[in-house]
């Protein structure tokens, strides 16, 4: 310890004090149409942060079977107004999807804000079916730092 000067300590304090949060979540919505929001949720930033990156995946299921055109759904992930490009959806059989995908942003942020995570169906003028097959869960790891 003798050989740390003053400088370096105190450098390295600060790096300490910079260090990242990490926060994870896992948020899941079944039974629903591909309209609207599907997954609407909210992280709160902690005081003493000012800086956020996020990253949100998607995993899920869409059955549109029945449900003429509604196999034109397109699904998003939104987070704080800035949106993802429609996701990938993989088709099945029957009409039904596989749904993946992620989008991440870096955010500038004020203690206490309240950062909006939407998952979005955009499905035209048919949503499709509204049966317990429809399934998305939507993970999101954020960091929080000064």
């Amino acid at each position: 310890m003798q050989a740390v000067t003053s400088g370096q300590l105190n450098g390295t304090l600060k790096g300490l004090e910079a260090r990242a949060e990490v926060i994870s979540y896992h948020w899941e919505a079944a039974k629903w149409t591909a309209k609207g929001n599907i997954i609407s949720n909210r992280i709160i930033i902690p005081e003493g942060k000012s800086k956020l990156q996020v990253f949100a995946a998607l995993t899920g299921f869409y059955n549109s079977a029945g449900a003429p055109h509604s196999d034109q759904a397109s699904f998003r992930i939104i987070i704080r107004g800035n949106q993802s490009r429609p996701l990938p959806r993989v088709p099945d059989n029957m009409g039904t999807f596989h749904l993946l995908g992620q989008f991440s942003t870096v955010l500038q942020v004020q203690p206490r804000d309240e950062i909006s995570i939407i998952l979005q169906a955009r499905a035209g003028n048919n949503p499709g079916s509204y049966t317990g097959d429809n399934w998305a869960a939507l993970d999101v790891f954020a960091a929080v730092s000064k």
